[in-house]
């Protein structure tokens, strides 16, 4: 389903992105990449990933879809953990894999981009072997900072070696 970019926005989750979010990750290849997704999916686990993301300030990533509008994944910007004094503040970014490879992970993360304090560095992990992201990350002018080591609920807990990205804002 092609989205076009133009339109892509952000928006606070609502309960009601409940349904779209258990289909978009109930199968787990959206979660192999993630840290916070919840996996396997309980019933109602939608809905605490909603309310604990919301309490973050994780926002939903919006298109349309035929003319409706349509929760495509969701992003943040954040304050680092507390293993991470690389940076002012980090991203996090999910795309739902029916959209993936349109581009929109690249404009969401810009967009947060645009909402982060000038003369920030803003920054990002990454497992090795999520090649998109590399790419997408290195594209935005983000450059690699070291090493990190991710976890992942959707590959059973266990600690996936990463990469470190940090875009230094100059404006």
């Amino acid at each position: 389903m092609d989205i076009d970019i133009e339109t892509v926005r952000l928006r606070n989750l609502a309960r009601s992105d409940g349904a779209i979010l258990r289909e978009a990750l109930v199968d787990g290849v959206v979660a192999r990449n993630m840290m916070n997704i919840p996996y396997p999916f309980h019933k109602g686990a939608e809905y605490e990933y909603i309310e604990r993301m919301s309490r973050f300030g994780v926002k939903g990533i919006v298109g349309y879809v035929y003319g409706v509008e349509t929760l495509v994944g969701t992003c943040g910007l954040h304050l680092p953990f507390e293993d991470n004094n690389e940076c002012d503040f980090e991203v996090g970014l999910m795309v739902f894999e029916k959209y993936w490879n349109q581009g929109i992970g690249m404009r969401a993360i810009e967009l947060l981009i645009e909402r982060a304090p000038k003369k920030a560095s803003i920054g990002a992990g990454v497992m090795n072997d999520n090649l998109a992201s590399i790419c997408m990350f290195e594209k935005l002018g983000f450059t690699e900072n070291g090493e990190c080591i991710c976890s992942s609920k959707g590959r059973g807990g266990e600690e996936i070696p990463g990469k470190l990205f940090i875009l230094k804002r100059d404006d």
